[in-house]
């Protein structure tokens, strides 16, 4: 139970940044205008992430919840194209982590 916890804590928290980075493209439409639509794109994809016991999918998770911290920072700062490529390759980890641990 606790390890499963863990899992759901895990993609709770991815989508607590996504809804976060949401939230911030309501308020800021130019960069919304690039990114806002690839944020929805990712909290859709984050839906129907799985939890699992793998250390590789653990690993994922970690290095998109900390890419989305960092694009979110980029947006953040006015550098969207940055935060693109960075969001880009978030949805690029969780399209494998779909296809390689969700049930």
């Amino acid at each position: 139970q606790i390890e499963q916890d863990g899992l759901v804590k895990s993609k709770a928290e991815i989508v607590g940044v996504l809804r976060e980075f949401e939230l911030w493209c309501l308020r800021e439409p130019e960069s919304a205008a690039v990114v806002g639509g690839m944020v929805n794109d990712l909290i859709e994809d984050v839906r129907y992430v799985s939890p699992t016991n793998s250390i590789e999918a653990r690993e994922i998770d970690g290095e998109v919840l900390d890419k989305l911290k960092d694009a979110f920072e980029f947006s953040k700062q006015g550098q969207v194209s940055d935060a693109e490529s960075i969001l880009r390759k978030c949805q690029s980890l969780i399209q494998v982590r779909n296809k390689i641990y969700s049930k």
